[in-house]
């Protein structure tokens, strides 16, 4: 076995003592052959490359050296949209605060659907729950769209609604609701299952190249912060609400652009045939579907 690289660095941790300490790693191909102190990795190098050239040496000094992060549980469409400029988030001071802040946020994006979340009016002075006046009044012809923190609750305007085809006789789905005036219009207020059902309407307002955009960004920010594999959980229950896209995965991956080993769980369904399909297709060690998720609240 050919060593290809030497890490060194006098703070190694490995996770099998409590403290990191000086050591060096050794590396062939693709994989991490050998951990241990700076002697017993050079004279392992030594013999594995012996009669032949010996690999360069990465001095990292003091920095911090730790195996991959491993994240068991992320949302990638959610997490990828919400940190790229295609969306924005925050918590805002108040209704009229978040009013603002979409105003300022539209600049950046002259056209079609405005998107953020984060808002929790119990946290607002005062802590009343916003309506579609209020958006109506920045935005009387573009939608707008505001998830809560929690995405259970959804806060749009009315050219949001009348484009998601919403109107005072618009009956809920089971689990949901439409906030209504003492009059039974719409105040702008969507909870639970109602909201969770309208997000593919909203994001599909985005291209394929603009999600796969989002998608290389947040892969970058996992690897600034040393993530190198995730599970991409599935977001909602019903069907076609999970919000895996293994297209967008595979096509990143067909491009040697995929920088973090993905591990695809869709909802389980009484239909498994697209479960199957992914478990079929990637078997790579950069993507793969091994398991669902099922919901059970």
């Amino acid at each position: 076995m050919r060593i290809d690289l030497v890490i060194e660095s006098e703070n190694v941790f490995t996770g099998t003592s409590d403290a990191a300490k000086p050591g060096a790693i050794a590396i062939a191909q693709d994989r991490i052959v050998a951990v241990g102190s700076h002697d017993e990795v050079r004279a392992f190098v030594r013999k594995e490359n012996e009669g032949g050239e010996l690999p360069p040496v990465r001095a990292m000094g003091d920095a911090l050296v730790v195996p991959g992060f491993h994240d068991s549980h992320l949302h990638f469409f959610h997490s990828a949209i919400y940190a790229s400029p295609l969306a924005t988030t925050f918590l805002g001071k108040n209704e009229a605060d978040c009013v603002q802040r979409m105003v300022e946020f539209s600049k950046s994006r002259p056209k079609g659907w405005l998107l953020a979340q984060g808002w929790r009016e119990y946290r607002w002075d005062p802590p009343v729950l916003p309506s579609k006046a209020s958006l109506d009044e920045a935005f009387p012809s573009r939608p707008v769209a505001l998830y809560s923190g929690d995405a259970h609750t959804l806060w749009l305007n009315s050219a949001a609604l009348a484009e998601l085809g919403l109107d005072r006789t618009s009956v809920p789905p089971a689990g949901g609701s439409y906030d209504r005036d003492d009059e039974g219009e719409l105040t702008g207020i969507v909870r639970e299952a109602a909201a969770m059902e309208l997000m593919p309407k909203i994001m599909g307002s985005f291209t394929d190249e603009e999600v796969a955009d989002a998608y290389r960004g947040f892969f970058a920010r996992l690897a600034e912060n040393g993530v190198t594999s995730v599970c991409d959980m599935s977001l909602m229950a019903s069907p076609g609400l999970d919000f895996i896209r293994d297209d967008v995965h595979a096509s990143l991956l067909e491009r040697g652009e995929l920088t973090a080993r993905v591990h695809l769980f869709p909802t389980l369904l009484e239909d498994m045939s697209r479960f199957e399909t992914m478990r079929a297709t990637y078997t790579g060690p950069m993507l793969q579907a091994p398991g669902f998720k099922q919901f059970f609240d």
